[in-house]
């Protein structure tokens, strides 16, 4: 075997290993975040919005994001669809808790 033989075959196999990529764990449903709960001052979130998302309702009204999802498909929580997102409005929120009080 000559040197530049040697050569390739190790530039050959460097070449290999740059291109792998590298192994990740396999993604499971116990990776995904539990959204935190905005608060609402005034009507409006604490930043400023005047609508959140339903896993963000969810979190509010102290119920799972399924039970959120069941009562906006059952339109006892008022939403708006914009586009592909559905959007609770935080007046909504708070006509479903007068409603329940």
């Amino acid at each position: 075997m000559t040197a530049n033989e040697v050569t390739s075959a190790g530039a050959r196999h460097a070449k290999r290993e740059l291109g792998r990529k590298p192994e990740s764990p396999p993604a499971t449903r116990g990776d995904r975040r539990k959204p935190v709960a905005p608060r609402i001052v005034n009507g409006r979130t604490e930043d400023g919005r005047i609508a959140v998302s339903v896993p963000e309702a969810a979190a509010v009204l102290g119920i799972s994001i399924s039970a959120a999802w069941d009562a906006v498909n059952a339109k006892s929580l008022r939403s708006a669809r914009i586009g592909h997102r559905v959007l609770v409005p935080v007046a909504g929120l708070e006509a479903m808790m007068q409603g329940v009080a």
